[in-house]
C-alpha cells in the first residue's frame, strides 16, 4: 500500500505543475491552444495512468484480494490453467 501512495503522489505532482506551468500560456492568442491541448491530453493520460492501467491489470492478471491471498493463510490461484505443478 505505501508504494501505491507514493507512486499516486509523484504522478500526480508532476501533472499538475506541469499543468500549472502552462496557466499562463492560456491567455496567449498564439500559444492557448496548444496549452489547452497539453492541459487536457496530460489530465487525461493521467486519469488513464492512475485509474484504468491498475484495474485493467488486476483483470487481466486476475489479481487477489489481500484477503484471501497468502496474506491470510490463504492458497494463491495459479493466473494460467493447464499445467500447474504445486510446489511443497
Amino acid at each position: 500500500m505505501p508504494a501505491s501512495v507514493s507512486r499516486v503522489r509523484l504522478v500526480s505532482m508532476a501533472a499538475l505543475t506541469t499543468m500549472l506551468g502552462l496557466l499562463p500560456l492560456l491567455f496567449d492568442v498564439f500559444f492557448g491552444a496548444m496549452a489547452v491541448t497539453i492541459i487536457c491530453g496530460l489530465a487525461f493520460a493521467t486519469g488513464l495512468t492512475l485509474l484504468v492501467v491498475p484495474v485493467l491489470f488486476a483483470v487481466f492478471f486476475r489479481v487477489i484480494p489481500p484477503e484471501e491471498g497468502w496474506a491470510c493463510g490463504g492458497r494463491p490461484q495459479p493466473l494460467w490453467s493447464g499445467n500447474f505443478i504445486p510446489h511443497g
